[in-house]
């Protein structure tokens, strides 16, 4: 089983992901490469380049790659939180 993280190319999603491969966990993360960086993943993670939003891919991984828990770390560095997934709703703030 490995643990999902989205937006584990940003500065909290990276430190998240050194800390769970750290404690030998198996880490993927999900991120679009918008505002992260590939080079600040861990390289034991794997990396599935996608958008959250999308919800045939997002599907596809936790069923075929991730399983539980997930760990979403959704942000942009203007502090402007967004949730961009059907469960979720969408915060802004300012």
């Amino acid at each position: 089983m490995a643990i999902l993280v989205t937006g584990g190319a940003g500065y909290i999603g990276s430190h998240m992901v050194l800390a769970l491969t750290d404690a030998k966990e198996q880490v993927v993360v999900l991120d679009n490469l918008s505002t992260g960086f590939e080079w600040a993943i861990a390289p034991q993670a794997k990396l599935v380049r996608g958008d959250i939003g999308d919800e045939e891919l997002v599907e596809r991984v936790i069923r075929e790659i991730a399983s539980t828990p997930l760990c979403i770390l959704l942000a942009q560095s203007w502090c402007r939180i967004q949730f961009l997934t059907p469960w979720a709703t969408t915060i802004t703030t300012r």
